[in-house]
């Protein structure tokens, strides 16, 4: 049977008007959200950068074992100059000697 023909160009009308709107409402999205998304991938590739720095300085530090004694006691000098407290910290005993002269 079908709808009568008036009806059914006002139903095309609004089910153009209808897909317009969505599409409308999709594109205000993916710009709302574009920032969000951009920020994410920042993230990621500073992450990523901030990995490969570390295992670089992994790989200088385990060669020299005397430069990871001193970034060890350098995060302790930083630790106790934002507190007001006794740090206290195992020091090796090679390190003593090498500090005697012995």
């Amino acid at each position: 049977m079908g709808m009568p023909r008036k009806l059914q160009g006002n139903s095309r009308r609004h089910a153009h008007r209808d897909v317009g709107l969505v599409r409308q409402q999709n594109d205000r999205r993916v710009i709302r959200d574009f920032p969000k998304r951009r920020a994410k991938v920042i993230d990621a590739e500073a992450e990523f950068q901030a990995a490969e720095k570390l295992a670089q300085a992994g790989a200088i530090l385990a060669t020299r074992p005397e430069a990871m004694q001193l970034r060890y006691l350098t995060a302790l000098q930083s630790i106790a100059g934002e507190r007001a407290s006794t740090i206290v910290f195992p020091i090796p005993t090679n390190l003593l000697q090498t500090l005697r002269g012995s």
